[in-house]
C-alpha cells in the first residue's frame, strides 16, 4: 500500500487532539498491561504464609528466605527466623519501591503517548486517514500477544524434549543410531495425547510431539511413562499447566483486542483507540518495508 500525506485542517486538528486526550489513564494502563502484565499486590503475596496470630503480634517470629552457600560454594535458599516487625518493614519498603517504579513507568508512558500523537500528526511517511487492511490488524493483534505465544512455545519445547528423554531409553539402540545417521529416512513418532495428573497437572490433556523414531504402539506411551517414569512426570505436568494457562490468556487477549479494533478502519481510528498500538504497527510496517 502506498501511503500519501494529507494535511489536517485546523478544525480536524482540534478535534483530533480533543479525542486523544480522553481516557488518558486507561490508555496508559492498557499499554503497561501489554508490556509487562498486571502485577499482584506484593504485600499480599509475601504475607500469604503468616497465621492470624503472627499478623497481629508485633513480637511474633516469622521466616524469611535468605541465600546461603553449601560446602561446595553453591548458592542455596534457606529459611531464617526473623521478627515480624522487621519483615513487615521490608515489605512496606519493597511495596513503596514497586509503587514508585510503577508511577515512573506511567509518567514515561504519558510522555511517550504525547510524542506518538505528535509524530502521527507530523508524519510524512504515512497519512493517518489511510485505510488499515484486515491483515494489518491481524498482525497488530499478533504483535500485542507475541509474549504469550513465546511462553507457550517455550513450555511446548520443554515438554517435548523432556518426554523424548524419558522415552528414548526404551527404544532399541540401533533404531536411535539410524535416526541419528539417517534422520530423513526414519519415520518420526506422530505424537500422542499426554494426560497430566490431577494432582499436579489438573488432568489437562495435551498433544505432544517428542523427537523420537516411531517405535511405540499408538496409545501405549502414557502407560509406559506412568509405570516406569512417574516420579519424573510432575515437572512435565507443571509445564502443561503453564502452557494451558498461557493458551487461555492468549485467547482472552486476542478476543479483547479484536473487540477494541472492530471499528478501526484507518490509522486515525487506531491513534484514537490507542496511540501505543499505532506506534507498534507503524514500527512493524517500517521494519518490513511497507512504509518508507
Amino acid at each position: 500500500m502506498d501511503y500519501k500525506k494529507k494535511e489536517l485542517s485546523t478544525e480536524e486538528m482540534r478535534k483530533f487532539l480533543d479525542e486523544l486526550d480522553n481516557d488518558d489513564a486507561d490508555l496508559i494502563e492498557a499499554h503497561l498491561e501489554v508490556e509487562s502484565g498486571k502485577s499482584g499486590n506484593v504485600f499480599e503475596e509475601e504475607t500469604e504464609g503468616f497465621t492470624p496470630e503472627e499478623m497481629m503480634d508485633d513480637q511474633a517470629w516469622g521466616n524469611q528466605r535468605v541465600m546461603k552457600r553449601d560446602e561446595n560454594g553453591k548458592p542455596i535458599w534457606d529459611l531464617d527466623k526473623a521478627l515480624y516487625t522487621d519483615l513487615y518493614a521490608k515489605l512496606l519498603n519493597r511495596n513503596a519501591k514497586w509503587k514508585e517504579a510503577k508511577d515512573e513507568k506511567k509518567r514515561q508512558a504519558k510522555l511517550r503517548r504525547i510524542e506518538i500523537q505528535r509524530e502521527a500528526m507530523k508524519s510524512k511517511a504515512i497519512d493517518i486517514y489511510d485505510t488499515i487492511s484486515k491483515n494489518e490488524l491481524k498482525q497488530l493483534i499478533a504483535l500485542l500477544t507475541k509474549d504469550y505465544v513465546a511462553l507457550m512455545d517455550k513450555c511446548k519445547k520443554y515438554i517435548d524434549k523432556r518426554l523424548a528423554q524419558l522415552l528414548k531409553p526404551y527404544i532399541p539402540l540401533v533404531l536411535k543410531q539410524c535416526k541419528g545417521r539417517f534422520p530423513d529416512s526414519m519415520i518420526e513418532h506422530p505424537g500422542f495425547v499426554y494426560v497430566a495428573s490431577n494432582e499436579y497437572g489438573k488432568g489437562i490433556l495435551m498433544w505432544v510431539n517428542p523427537d523420537i523414531p516411531y517405535y511405540f504402539a499408538q496409545g501405549t506411551e502414557m502407560e509406559l511413562l506412568r509405570e516406569h517414569e512417574a516420579k519424573f512426570m510432575f515437572a512435565i505436568d507443571k509445564a502443561v499447566v503453564q502452557y494451558d494457562y498461557n493458551k487461555k490468556l492468549l485467547s482472552e487477549k486476542e478476543v479483547k483486542f479484536a473487540v477494541r479494533l472492530r471499528s478501526c478502519n484507518t490509522f486515525y481510528d487506531l491513534v484514537k483507540i490507542n496511540p501505543f498500538w499505532y506506534d507498534i504497527l507503524v514500527q512493524y510496517l517500517v521494519k518490513n518495508g511497507r512504509i518508507k
